[in-house]
């Protein structure tokens, strides 16, 4: 799935951004692809959203360039939750958060894509 999800980047100033939803996937199998990703691109940032039962789940990873570039994934994952009525956090190269308010989760990507520059 990952190799999938390099092929979608957009490339904005110098990140390169996925941004996607993977329903029914774990935090774990989040974090296992935003992982795989940020390890094979430095400038990668990553932000992966998940419906599983009656949750919403988030998680961002970030590559060491990124990270340096200024990205910090808890701050992400942190901020979607808030809009789903959830908490979490992390690292800044890889963090999650869940969150109840599943009608909100397409407000939180959007938020997510502003924040990052991608066109709306």
């Amino acid at each position: 799935k990952a190799k999938e999800l390099m092929e979608e980047v957009q490339n904005v100033e110098d990140k390169q951004i996925i941004i996607a939803r993977l329903d029914g996937a774990d935090a774990n199998a989040l974090k296992d692809i935003a992982n795989t990703i940020k390890s094979q691109k430095e400038t990668a940032v990553v932000f992966l959203t998940s419906l599983l039962q009656d949750k919403v789940i988030f998680v961002a990873g970030a590559g060491t360039a990124a990270v340096k570039a200024g990205i910090r994934c808890g701050d992400l994952v942190k901020e979607a939750a808030q809009i789903c009525d959830g908490k979490g956090g992390g690292r800044p190269d890889l963090a999650q958060s869940g969150a109840k308010n599943i009608a909100k989760s397409e407000d939180a990507i959007q938020f997510i894509k502003n924040k990052l520059g991608l066109a709306l």
